[in-house]
């Protein structure tokens, strides 16, 4: 679905005002999340020794980082394209299930290599599962700022 404020007038008949409201709104807390994980992998990277910490606020680079202190070839990064030429089967976007675990098995490497359980990365493992992702998304946010923040 788009997010076109003339589907919420015509569609849910909510003004429009309201409607510009909430697209903004949403849009702020997205790029709210997404600064707050750049800033948690920047930590990660500078635990990691990364020689410019500051690209994990570069998307696509930041993955391609974070395999390579995995100990994975940066190529990989690749297979985040894979979902935009598969179709979702019910519900599941068939693309994403290889992504995310290749970036589940990269978070093990990294839990472990600072000293953290392996068993974090279910936050990880879980995205995919329809009724799950959600939870999914949340306690990754509080297992990153944990592996990231915790001295």
């Amino acid at each position: 679905m788009d997010f076109d404020v003339n589907y919420f007038v015509n569609n849910l008949g909510i003004p429009r005002e309201t409607a510009i409201g909430a697209l903004t709104l949403l849009f702020i807390m997205l790029l709210g999340l997404y600064a707050y994980v750049c800033f948690a992998w920047m930590s990660i990277f500078k635990k990691m020794k990364v020689a410019k910490p500051w690209l994990a606020f570069v998307p696509f680079v930041n993955v391609a980082i974070w395999y390579q202190i995995s100990g994975l070839n940066w190529k990989w990064i690749f297979l985040m394209l894979l979902p935009f030429f598969l179709e979702p089967i019910k519900g599941i976007y068939i693309g994403t299930i290889p992504w995310i675990l290749l970036l589940a098995k990269s978070h093990i490497v990294v839990f472990q290599k600072l000293k953290y359980s392996k068993w974090l990365v279910l936050s990880v493992a879980v995205w995919f599962i329809p009724y799950l992702k959600y939870l999914g998304y949340l306690s990754y946010l509080v297992i990153i700022a944990i592996v990231a923040w915790k001295k």
